[in-house]
């Protein structure tokens, strides 16, 4: 299985992007609302977790504490935001940062550093 992104809470716009955006990454696109969100967490153990900064806005400390379990990178933008090129690059980024992480030791729950965030 491929990198996945999960995109939380977002439509229209925003929602096209990433989806575009995830495509040219060549990552699988899995979305959630809030409220699912940590199921489909843990389900698709996503490498990347894309939300609007007002979605982040709801709940920081539970976003980044899902971002920080599933050793996944929290990307949040605002809905007008990057345009499709800005969002292929922070993914890529994200995508390996998220693969470094994975790849390095798991530390005791409670001893685990922060997930690297992009804002």
């Amino acid at each position: 299985m491929g990198p996945r992104i999960l995109l939380v809470g977002a439509n229209g716009e925003l929602a096209a992007r990433t989806k575009r955006a995830a495509a040219r990454v060549d990552a699988s696109l899995v979305t959630a609302e809030l409220t699912n969100a940590e199921e489909q967490t843990k389900a698709c153990k996503p490498h990347v977790i894309v939300m609007s900064n007002e979605v982040y806005g709801l709940g920081p400390s539970r976003m980044e504490a899902m971002a920080e379990r599933a050793r996944a990178v929290l990307v949040t933008v605002d809905d007008g935001g990057l345009d499709l090129g800005e969002l292929e690059i922070l993914f890529s980024a994200a995508m390996a940062a998220a693969e470094e992480r994975r790849a390095g030791p798991c530390e005791p729950e409670g001893e685990r550093a922060p997930a690297p965030t992009h804002r």
